[in-house]
């Protein structure tokens, strides 16, 4: 599903809301749902499953694609794994948003080996 150009101009400006219908959009067929908060300067995105969301291929997945958003307000970012119902995220990770980052041939490796079939559309075509 391509996101409509209003969610992607939302996302752009950091709005939590549209962050978490592309993020869910891009993750629903595998199982994982996103919830997406914001204080000032700072994002958590909770990625919930029943099993324990793939570490370090969403991790690198998700980096890449919030990187394309070049969202200005938003410098850091948590990300959370958590099993359905469990009480507390199983993993968290964060990074700092800056400049798209390209990834390592041993990330292209761990992500493609993740059976997600299509990657983010979150830019417009040019």
């Amino acid at each position: 599903m391509v996101p409509s150009q209003e969610i992607l101009e939302l996302a752009k400006r950091g709005d939590p809301k549209a962050i978490a219908t592309l993020i869910n959009q891009s993750l629903q067929s595998k199982g994982i749902t996103a919830r997406v908060t914001r204080k000032d300067t700072w994002l958590r995105v909770l990625l919930e499953a029943d099993e324990i969301p793939n570490q370090s291929a969403l991790f690198g997945y998700l980096q890449r694609n919030l990187e394309k958003l070049g969202i200005s307000t938003i410098t850091t970012v948590e990300l959370q794994g958590k099993q359905a119902f469990a009480a507390a995220p199983a993993w968290r990770q964060s990074f700092q948003l800056s400049a798209a980052i390209l990834p390592t041939s041993q990330e292209s490796q761990v992500v493609s080996d993740l059976p997600i079939e299509s990657p983010f559309t979150w830019s417009h075509p040019s």
